[in-house]
């Protein structure tokens, strides 16, 4: 019984035992297996690296020269890299032989590109991205952009971008497809970037924009998506652009807003905003909940424009303010169509409140905005608005650049504005970018504009220093060209040759408008046979040959006017060096042998025209010299016969020069009846003739005794054409007057004058005291000589004048010796007026009594103490002097407002 129990006993022991055996010995087994099979993978891991490194030791060893690791050297290179050192980075690079840089190169060259763009002189470091590597692939900037967008830098894809322009790197499909992304918030920029993707659009490119024009409520620019993105791919685009807008629905509580009372409220805000109602704006406003998205914006965008049409600032920036604690902000596209139509309206000084505000207000204004109204205010000459737009675009983190100082520069006009262009420099110097040679033109010109060569120095050395410092290249041929042309303009011919030799010690190579500013220069200063000399020397180089050409020669020949044997000696030397002549050249030519009155020489240059290859056709002003020189050198029947072969040909219609030369042959000659004849055609022809044609018309009429029909003539032409008879008109009718032995005329037009409010000359008086000597009227003549020097700028006679009235009354008499008193006295207040900076002043009309007394003075006899007693009634002067004062005081008043209004 206990052998039973006992046996039970052990029998139940050995079971859990055994069972507990079995367990332990399966754990074991399963622990074994496991913990063998990880021990077997690390090995093997750990044999396959090491097969790996000491493969890549071998093929790295294979290679010639090398004396590092590959992976020391990207160690090194690439903390170099994150330290920023690029060119520390290129220059470990350049150690390495060829082929191992360009087995590195996929791997370096991306990251080198993030590092270059991210650089404070981006331009510098593209140049050594290039030098190390030359033309960098697409790839490679794809590479670069890809990361940029994993690391969500919007930033840094736009800085890569303008390094790829730069370094002239393809954009690729990719590379468009992210800057698409990163250009999400700037309209302006992804519009461009869409213009510059090749047509038909990517369908990825054209997703990346939809997905952008999302954020930037770009309606127009979705439309322009689907007309240039390629018809099979509409349909996807199509739905892609839904699921954004339901993306957007969600985003935005625009399921809860009324989109059609929205729209209503915006139409009447911007209807009471027209009408000048900002209550009833306000008060529509107010009505309607500000929510987030595009509807909150239209609405916050007609609120602000009604504020401003209704001239309130303030009231619109609190509505600004308001609504960007509801999140409601008005985005960089609404800011510069509210600046864009500010400006269309002239509504400048709200546009300038907005753009001095946008800190602020939180608003991201595009610089071109801020540009719009600089040149506004460059325009009108508010220097002080100007500057002041300046500060606020640095307060608005948009630093001025090329565009804003060239602007800037139109305020420069005259030595008053020297201050301003000693702050543009100032400006220039500060920007980031390199100012390129048309602003360094701009500045050169406008230097001297206000006679200041000392700021001329300061940007030449802006030039320098933009260019490369004293390591890097010199003055551009342009910029040369332009300093060059501005130095002969101000007479400085001795800096002119300084920047001439400067250039050419420098290597700098001159093209053709820098060797036609340095003609230009020395012709323009008497200049013209160095000028001469310094095309033979040009020619004489072969690399430098091309730059004479046939404008050089024109320039050439407008110096040697008195010296046709020279000009036709430059014709020569063309012709045998073959360089062609323009229509300009001949015309030079032609001009310098009718000025010299040798036309014999004209048909030889008028056959080298025909047989030119092509053949040079004339022009009017080729017609208009050869008449000029007809009719100078006696020979009218010519020029009319000239005249009238171009008018059978047809090309041409005469002009008021050639006609005006017609009519001073004719005066020459004394033919009256074809100067009528040629008036006749004018008026056919609406011919406008000028104050010129009167002056030929008047003389001719007046030595052919035709008084009457030159002062018909003159009403005639000048009421027919609307211009009013200039003192040199008049003073030639009083000369025909006299011809015409009509001293009553001529006093008669002396009133004219004055009561058509025009101012006498010297030549006038000149004229009417030489009148009236010859008819043997001296006490007029001495009346008129003492009218003449009256007022505070006497427009006085000249010596000869004066002399011829001083024999007539007797050199050592009484008369004759206060006469000179007073006339010299008189001389000495014109050259007084002329040292002063001031308008002209008007000297006093003669009062009625005082014309009367010289009218009377006419009819009586001649006799010195009449003439004495003239001359010594200065008692009478002041009181005549004031009472003409205030007669042509009025019409002096009014004569100046319409100049200033003309001037306005």
């Amino acid at each position: 019984m206990l052998y039973d129990v006992t046996v039970a006993a052990v029998n139940e022991f050995f079971s859990c035992v055994w069972v507990e055996a079995v367990l332990f010995s399966f754990a074991a087994m399963t622990y074994l297996a496991v913990s063998g099979r990880v021990v077997v993978n690390k090995r093997q891991q750990g044999e396959l690296r090491d097969c790996t490194v000491a493969k890549g030791a071998k093929a790295a060893s294979s290679l010639p020269g090398s004396g590092m690791n590959n992976e020391s050297e990207l160690m090194q290179i690439f903390a170099s890299l994150r330290r920023g050192r690029l060119q520390e980075a290129i220059a470990l690079l350049r150690q390495l032989p060829d082929e191992k840089m360009k087995a590195m190169s996929d791997k370096v060259i991306p990251k080198l590109l993030t590092v270059a763009a991210t650089a404070a002189d981006a331009p510098a470091a593209a140049a050594l991205v290039h030098g190390a590597f030359g033309r960098i692939r697409p790839q490679m900037l794809d590479m670069a952009m890809l990361e940029a967008q994993r690391k969500r830098n919007a930033r840094l894809c736009g800085q890569l971008d303008r390094l790829a322009k730069l370094l002239c790197i393809p954009r690729s499909d990719i590379t468009f497809t992210t800057l698409a992304w990163s250009y999400a918030s700037d309209a302006e920029a992804l519009k461009e970037l869409m213009h510059q993707a090749s047509v038909p659009l990517t369908k990825a490119f054209a997703k990346a924009v939809l997905q952008a024009c999302a954020a930037t409520k770009n309606v127009e620019l979705v439309v322009e998506i689907f007309e240039r993105a390629d018809p099979a791919d509409a349909a996807a685009l199509r739905s892609h652009a839904e699921q954004i807008a339901n993306r957007a629905r969600l985003a935005y509580p625009c399921d809860k807003v009324n989109v059609t009372e929205y729209d209503a409220a915006a139409s009447v805000i911007q209807e009471c905003g027209q009408s000048k109602d900002l209550e009833g704006a306000i008060a529509e406003f107010e009505q309607h909940p500000l929510v987030r998205g595009h509807m909150g914006e239209k609405l916050l965008k007609k609120i602000v424009q009604a504020c401003i049409s209704c001239g309130n600032w303030n009231m619109a920036k609190k509505q600004i303010l308001k609504a960007q604690q509801h999140g409601v902000r008005l985005t960089r596209v609404y800011a510069a169509d509210m600046i864009k139509s500010l400006l269309a309206a002239n509504d400048h000084s709200s546009a300038e409140l907005l753009l001095h505000d946008a800190v602020e207000l939180g608003l991201r204004i595009p610089q071109a905005c801020y540009h719009g109204v600089l040149q506004v205010h460059a325009l009108a000459g508010d220097r002080d608005a100007a500057w002041r737009l300046v500060a606020d675009m640095r307060s608005a983190a948009l630093l001025p650049n090329q565009v804003s100082c060239s602007i800037l520069l139109k305020m420069v006009s005259s030595p008053a504005h020297a201050v301003d262009l000693s702050k543009i420099i100032d400006l220039a110097e500060s920007m980031r970018l390199p100012a390129d040679d048309v602003l360094l033109c701009s500045i050169t010109e406008a230097c001297l504009r206000v006679g200041r060569l000392d700021l001329l120095s300061h940007a030449t050395a802006l030039g320098l220093s933009k260019i490369g410092g004293s390591g890097g290249p010199t003055l551009s041929a342009p910029l040369y060209g332009a300093m060059i042309k501005g130095f002969g303009r101000a007479g400085e011919v001795d800096r002119v040759w300084a920047l001439w030799h400067e250039m050419q010690s420098k290597d700098v190579e001159p093209t053709e408008i820098t060797l036609g500013c340095m003609v230009e220069s020395l012709v323009a200063n008497s200049e013209a046979d160095a000028a001469w000399k310094l095309v033979q020397d040009i020619w004489q180089d072969q690399g430098q040959r091309h730059l004479v050409n046939t404008v050089i020669y024109s320039t050439l020949m407008k110096g040697f006017t008195a010296q046709p044997d020279k000009v036709e000696a430059m014709y020569l030397e063309m012709r045998e060096r073959r360089i062609e002549c323009n229509t300009i050249t001949y015309n030079t030519i032609l001009n310098h042998f009718a000025q010299n009155r040798i036309m014999h020489r004209l048909p030889q240059i008028l056959e080298d025209m025909r047989a030119s290859t092509p053949p040079v056709e004339p022009d009017i002003v080729t017609y208009s010299t050869i008449i000029k020189g007809f009719c100078a050198s006696g020979n009218l029947d010519q020029a009319l016969e000239l005249q009238k072969e171009m008018l059978a040909d047809g090309k041409f219609m005469p002009d008021e020069m050639m006609y005006n030369s017609l009519l001073d042959g004719c005066a020459r000659e004394h033919r009256l009846s074809d100067a009528l004849r040629l008036v006749d055609e004018m008026r056919n022809n609406r011919v406008r003739p000028s104050n010129y044609t009167l002056n030929m018309l008047v003389k001719l009429l007046g030595r052919c005794k035709k008084l009457g029909k030159a002062f018909s003539v003159v009403d005639q032409l000048s009421a027919e054409f609307g211009f009013r008879p200039s003192i040199q008109v008049y003073t030639c009718l009083i000369q025909a007057c006299f011809q015409n032995r009509q001293p009553a005329k001529a006093m008669s037009l002396l009133d004219r004058i004055f009561e058509h409010g025009l101012c006498p000359d010297q030549k006038t008086y000149v004229a009417l005291v030489r009148g009236h000597l010859q008819m043997g009227l001296l006490d007029t003549a001495v009346e008129l000589v003492h009218l003449a020097c009256q007022g505070e700028q006497p427009a006085a006679v000249d010596s000869q004048c004066l002399g011829d009235v001083l024999a007539r009354l007797g050199e050592r008499s009484k008369a004759a010796a206060a006469m000179k008193t007073l006339v010299e006295e008189a001389w000495r207040r014109q050259r007084a007026t002329c040292r002063q900076v001031s308008r002209q002043a008007v000297r006093p009309q003669p009062e009625s009594k005082m014309k009367a007394r010289v009218r009377s003075g006419r009819d009586n006899g001649s006799g010195h103490q009449r003439a004495e007693s003239q001359v010594f009634s200065a008692a009478e002067a002041p009181k005549l002097q004031e009472a003409k004062h205030c007669k042509r005081t009025s019409s002096s008043e009014s004569r100046a407002s319409t100049w200033s209004s003309g001037i306005a």
